[in-house]
C-alpha cells in the first residue's frame, strides 16, 4: 500500500499484493474521501479468515485474496499478512464497488518459550517507564550457542537519546513472564539500531527471523 496525500481530489492509492512476484496487479484505487479502496468484486475475492461483522456492511478480518480472471497465474486465498476491513456501503464518492480497508500487519506479535507477546503489549511495556517512545519494532532470532535459545532484538524510537540498559530494564519490569525467561536463559534482549530486512517489501512492527518460524505446534500461554 502506498500512502496518499489526504488533501487533494483524484489522487489515489493502490493496493498490491506482491510479495515473490506472485501478484502484480492493482487489485483496487482508493477515492478522495480516503475511506477504503475500492475494488472490483468480479476480479478479486476477498475472503476474510476470521471475519467478524463490524457494523451492518462492514466486516474484518485476515485477508486471503483470490483471483478470477488471471488463468496463467491464478492465485486461491492468497494469505497477504494484512488484517483488513471490507465494507459493502455505499460511498460518498458515488462509486459502487466494494471497498477494502488496510488495518494492520496480521503478525502483530510474536511467540517464543509458549508465551504470546503481543507488539501492542511490548510497546506498552517501554512507553509506561521510559518517556518519549514513539514507537518500536521488535525481532526475534535464534540465540547463540551458550547464551540464550531465543534473542529479542528491540529497535525503538525515542525523542531523546536512551540507553539499552534503561529500554531493556523497562521490558522486563513491564512484563515478568518475560523477565522470567530472560533470568533462566530461554531469552535474549538487545537493543539495535537497523532495523532487519524483510523479504515480502512490507514495513513490519514485529519480525520473526528465526530459522524456523514461530510456534512451531506450540500453543501460546499468554497474550
Amino acid at each position: 500500500m502506498a500512502s496518499s496525500p489526504r488533501g487533494g481530489a483524484g489522487l489515489v492509492d493502490h493496493k498490491r499484493a506482491s510479495s515473490e512476484g506472485i501478484v502484480r496487479r492493482c487489485v483496487g484505487a482508493e477515492c478522495h474521501h480516503c475511506c477504503g479502496h475500492h475494488f472490483a468484486a468480479d476480479a478479486f475475492v476477498p475472503v476474510l479468515e476470521g471475519a467478524t461483522l463490524v457494523e451492518p456492511g462492514v466486516a474484518q478480518g485476515e485477508l486471503l485474496l483470490t483471483t478470477t480472471q488471471h488463468r496463467t497465474h491464478a492465485v486461491v486465498n492468497y494469505r497477504v499478512g494484512d488484517i483488513v476491513r471490507v465494507d459493502v456501503r455505499p460511498c460518498r464518492c458515488g462509486d459502487p464497488r466494494p471497498r477494502l480497508l488496510p488495518l494492520r500487519r496480521a503478525s502483530d506479535a510474536l511467540i517464543f518459550a509458549g508465551y504470546k507477546f503481543s507488539y501492542t503489549t511490548l510497546l506498552g511495556a517501554l512507553a509506561a517507564r521510559v518517556p518519549g517512545v514513539l514507537g518500536a519494532v521488535f525481532a526475534v532470532r535464534d540465540g547463540e550457542l551458550g547464551r540464550s535459545l531465543v534473542t529479542l532484538c528491540v529497535h525503538a524510537v525515542t525523542r531523546k537519546p536512551v540507553g539499552a540498559e534503561t529500554l531493556v530494564a523497562a521490558l522486563r519490569a513491564g512484563l515478568p513472564d518475560l523477565d522470567a525467561m530472560v533470568r533462566s536463559g530461554v531469552l535474549g534482549v538487545e537493543i539495535a539500531g537497523d532495523v532487519p530486512e524483510t523479504t515480502h517489501r512490507k514495513s513490519d512492527r514485529i519480525i520473526d527471523l528465526r530459522r524456523y518460524g514461530a510456534g512451531q505446534g506450540e500453543e501460546p500461554n499468554g497474550s
